[in-house]
C-alpha cells in the first residue's frame, strides 16, 4: 500500500490556517464539521489511499488509536476497563478485517463510574467524551460513514481538552503523534506497542493500561 503522509500534514496545516478547530461534535452544523481538523484528517486519508477499502481500514485504525489514547482521561477517575477492552478488540478486528467481532452493542458508550458509582459532576465531561470516542470508532468500523470517524477524533480531543491531565499544548502533541506514530502504523495495518501508544504523551503512560 502506497500512502503519502505529506497529504495529511498539508491538509491539517491548511485547515488550521483557515481557522479550523478540533471540535466537530454531532451537535454542530455540517458546515462546521466539514471545516474542522478531524474532517481534514479523515478526508485527506480518503484522498491519499489507493482505494476506498484501504482508506476505511486506515481511518478505522487511526480513530481507534486516538480513542484509546484518550482513555487516559477515563482512567484518571474510572475503574471500568470495558472501553479499553473494546478499543483493543476493535484494533484486532480492523487488522483481521473481522466484521463479526464488533456489534451494534459496541457502539453504545460506556457510562463513567467510580467504584460503581455514576459520575455526574464535572468529571463526566472528559470521561464521557473518551468513552464516546471509542464507541464512535466502533460505529465507523461497522457503518463506514465518514462523520462517525470525525466525531470519534473530535471526542478524543474533547476528552483531553476537559481533562486536568492534559497540558496547554496537547493539541500540538496529538497532531505530531498522529502524523509520526498513529497514522503510519495504521497504514501498515499493525498494532502499536505500548511505547508507541504513549509516545509524546504529557500524562502518565500507565493511565493507558488498567
Amino acid at each position: 500500500m502506497t500512502f503519502e503522509i505529506k497529504c495529511v500534514t498539508e491538509a491539517i496545516e491548511s485547515c488550521i490556517a483557515s481557522g479550523g478547530e478540533w471540535c466537530a461534535g454531532d451537535h454542530l452544523p455540517q458546515s462546521e464539521v466539514r471545516s474542522s481538523i478531524p474532517w481534514a484528517i479523515v478526508d485527506s486519508i480518503y484522498q491519499s489511499a489507493n482505494d476506498p477499502t484501504d482508506a476505511v481500514s486506515i481511518v478505522a485504525l487511526t480513530c481507534t488509536f486516538v480513542a484509546r489514547r484518550s482513555l487516559a482521561c477515563w482512567f484518571n477517575y474510572c475503574d471500568d476497563s470495558y472501553p479499553l477492552q473494546l478499543a483493543d478488540r476493535l484494533v484486532s478486528a480492523i487488522i483481521k478485517n473481522d466484521m463479526n467481532a464488533i456489534t451494534l452493542d459496541d457502539t453504545v458508550p460506556c457510562y463513567p463510574t467510580e467504584k460503581g458509582i455514576p459520575i455526574v459532576d464535572c468529571r463526566q465531561a472528559d470521561t464521557m467524551a473518551a468513552s464516546e470516542s471509542v464507541a464512535y470508532a466502533a460505529a465507523y468500523f461497522i457503518k463506514q460513514k465518514i462523520e462517525l470517524a470525525v466525531f470519534s477524533l473530535s471526542d478524543a480531543t474533547a476528552a483531553f481538552n476537559e481533562s486536568p491531565i492534559a497540558s496547554y499544548d496537547f493539541e500540538e502533541r496529538m497532531q505530531e503523534w498522529l502524523l509520526t506514530v498513529a497514522i503510519p502504523a495504521a497504514v501498515e495495518q499493525r498494532e502499536l506497542n505500548f511505547e508507541e501508544q504513549s509516545a509524546l504523551a504529557d500524562f502518565s503512560p500507565f493511565l493507558l493500561r488498567r
